[in-house]
């Protein structure tokens, strides 16, 4: 602030006006009256406040632009100097070691793995292969801001070797490498190429989006993070462990109409179909046709404390209680199934391509989500709960891949519910933590948990227009046409009409094997986890937690009978520096339960169930982090 500078100016004003310079001669003196003096006081005294004024308007601009964090989420941050270009970010490596993620089961009637298998293979003498994966990957991730002024800036994110695996782009897998013709004689690595040595590029340009400071409030346009509640829904991704991140093309505005409530508006372009851009051509490519896309309209409802304000309150013995509704509409009319392709000989200015399926859908979705957070110094208390309510037209090919008949697609439910509560107590200053959380997610009695619905089944069926998955396969649609039972007749198909089963963002995670690796994440899904921490000091921490999981549908299960999936075991130790140096060490241990015992015979008969499965083998893994955030 400038009010010291303020006073300075009243005082030099004053002097200016009766003390002549010293050393000067002495001149004629000017007459001025008290009248022209303090006209010329109250000019510079106006002009002062002025500055003042705009300086305190730049500031609450800038508190306002960071008060919605990576969305709308509040952190008061004031800059006693604004910078051109502030960087944030981190860089991490991970070594992790995987042991018998398959858990010693055989693929699944479809030839998928639970968990990719080490030179695997599956023969009438048993299980073939190794039992352990081992690497190291990294990632440098950079969020920089462009702060054009006090009232505008521009961020973005920005990853380089993103999750890039150690010795994965070797020299002498390179294109054209011609000074290495043993791979143990090469001794360097090179960058990622896509198309030549990876499948992704050695930079990614992840998100960039602008904010704009307003009297009203601020508005953010552009590909940004999406991060609401807990984050089983909306989750940004941008924890140092994480890897995938929810990101939305979007307009945002970020309105505070009283003190700690937020009315937040969201204009979402999920997709766009296709468009213009041809591969041999430049310029701006513009959407086709509007009748393929998907958009989500939204509205978030909040009370949210700022970080710093509700830090005040806690530490001063008082109650957090904050809550919020995140309420979308998205609707889609038709679809392009080969969305993400390119197609060299289509012109926009043409008929359509016949190689062009194009699938109706006529879906709509309502996407609820609550979030409640109730906080004092000794605990805390926090619930999420969401639901994807709707209908859509479902178009699955045959079994056989002979025919995808969309004119007459199912017509299909989608009532999608699940919920993640945690609860914290503190003791001894804060240094002891103790928790608990327990989470669900809904099912669908489909075959396999729906963790990967795009999966396709391989199995040769009597009835050729089945399709989804089948009876047998550990993952795939959760719509479609299957035997009516495992055990009943092939060849008698019954119709699978809705999609039952909740996903959880990939990014919330809740522990080292199971969800986080084998399945891919929460669905189908009950689980408890009581936990502990304790901080020997600011930069020593240890922590562990057991978590119990089962499913709801037996059906969802590779037993396909049961619904009790295992145990699991996570203990590890953190340390952390005030300069951005952080290091993690973890161990976990997965005691799988009957319901992850792979039950059907190969190929499936009249009577599917093995008589002798393999039992489940148990797991472990270790994962290490070393990392600098800055």
């Amino acid at each position: 602030m400038k009010v010291t500078a303020l006073a300075a100016l009243l005082v030099s004003a004053t002097a200016l006006a009766q003390t002549p310079p010293p050393g000067a001669p002495v001149a004629e003196p000017k007459l001025r009256t008290d009248a022209d003096i303090q006209r010329e006081i109250d000019a510079r005294v106006e002009a002062a406040k002025k500055e003042l004024r705009e300086e305190m308007r730049a500031q609450a601009a800038t508190v306002a632009a960071t008060s919605a964090g990576s969305t709308w989420e509040t952190e008061a941050t004031a800059h006693r100097k604004l910078d051109l270009v502030e960087l944030h970010g981190y860089f991490r490596v991970r070594p992790e070691l995987f042991h018998k993620f398959d858990l010693d089961q055989p693929p699944d009637n479809s030839g998928y793995w639970l968990f990719p298998r080490p030179d695997g293979q599956f023969t009438t003498g048993g299980l073939t292969g190794g039992h352990s994966i081992a690497g190291t990957n990294m990632r440098f991730r950079l969020d920089p801001t462009l702060n054009i002024s006090e009232e505008v800036r521009i961020k973005a994110q920005v990853d380089a070797l993103d999750n890039v695996v150690w010795g994965s782009t070797p020299q002498y897998a390179y294109v054209r490498q011609d000074r290495v013709d043993i791979g143990i004689l090469g001794a360097s690595a090179v960058p990622p190429v896509p198309g030549v040595n990876s499948t992704q590029s050695n930079l990614a340009v992840k998100r960039v989006w602008g904010e704009v400071a307003t009297p009203i409030g601020l508005l953010k346009f552009g590909r940004m993070g999406d991060q609401y509640g807990l984050g089983i829904v909306h989750n940004d991704g941008n924890c140092l462990d994480c890897d995938y991140g929810s990101t939305a093309d979007r307009f945002q505005f970020v309105a505070e109409p009283l003190p700690g409530f937020f009315l937040v508006p969201t204009i979402d372009f999920d997709l766009e179909g296709l468009v213009s851009g041809r591969v041999n051509t430049q310029g701006q490519p513009y959407d086709v046709t509007n009748s393929d896309d998907a958009h989500t309209f939204g509205i978030i409802i909040a009370r949210k404390d700022t970080d710093q304000k509700a830090r005040t309150r806690i530490d001063s013995g008082g109650t957090i209680f904050n809550y919020g509704l995140f309420f979308q509409y998205r609707s889609q009319n038709y679809e392009y199934k080969q969305n993400g392709s390119s197609f060299s000989e289509q012109d926009p200015y043409t008929l359509p391509s016949g190689s062009l399926s194009r699938i109706p859908r006529s879906a709509y979705l309502f996407i609820p989500d609550v979030w409640v957070k109730l906080e004092r110094k000794a605990f805390r208390l926090e619930l999420e709960v969401a639901a994807y309510l709707g209908k859509a037209r479902g178009c699955l090919s045959n079994l056989n891949g002979t025919s995808t008949n969309c004119d007459f697609a199912q017509e299909l439910t989608i009532a999608q519910y699940g919920g993640a509560l945690q609860a914290e107590w503190r003791l001894i200053e804060g240094a002891l933590k103790i928790g608990l959380e327990v989470g669900a997610a809904s099912g669908d009695s489909a075959p396999g948990f729906g963790s990967k619905p795009n999966r396709p089944s391989r199995q040769t069926r009597p009835a050729s227009t089945a399709s989804g998955a089948q009876w047998g396969d550990y993952d795939g649609a959760q719509y479609g046409q299957r035997p009516c039972t495992p055990t009943g007749p092939q060849n008698q198909l019954c119709q699978d009409n809705d999609i039952r089963n909740f996903r959880f963002n990939q990014d919330y995670r809740i522990d080292l094997i199971l969800w986080r690796e084998i399945i891919g994440g929460i669905t189908d899904a009950l689980y408890v986890k009581p936990g502990v921490s304790y901080a020997f000091n600011d930069s020593l921490s240890v922590f562990g937690a057991f978590i119990y999981s089962k499913a709801l549908k037996p059906t969802s299960t590779p037993s396909g009978d049961s619904t009790q999936l295992g145990f699991e075991i996570n203990a590890g130790v953190r340390y952390q520096t005030d300069d951005g140096f952080y290091a993690q060490l973890a161990y976990g241990i997965l005691f799988p339960f009957d319901g992850l015992k792979f039950n059907y015979t190969q190929p499936p008969t009249a009577s599917p169930f093995i008589s002798t499965p393999i039992s489940p083998g148990i797991a472990q893994a270790i994962r290490a982090q070393l990392g600098i955030r800055f």
